[in-house]
């Protein structure tokens, strides 16, 4: 669902300062496992922008290589 939310765009935009700003979906930062309640609140964030897991592609490699230009 992130990776879906991430190529739509709503993750996260830059602003005129080039500062990143997050368009209200809070990914934990501090660790690098996920509690059961930030799973249920980053997918309840990700459902709200109109991203479930109907739209995942079963067939999509989920590991990739993002070029910032």
């Amino acid at each position: 669902m992130l990776k879906v939310a991430f190529q739509r765009k709503l993750l996260f935009t830059i602003n005129c300062d080039g500062e990143i700003v997050y368009n209200e979906i809070k990914l934990p930062i501090s660790s690098l496992r996920w509690a059961k309640s930030d799973f249920e609140r980053v997918t309840a964030q990700l459902e709200a922008k109109g991203i479930t897991l109907a739209d995942i592609d079963s067939n999509d490699n989920l590991m990739g290589t993002v070029i910032v230009a």
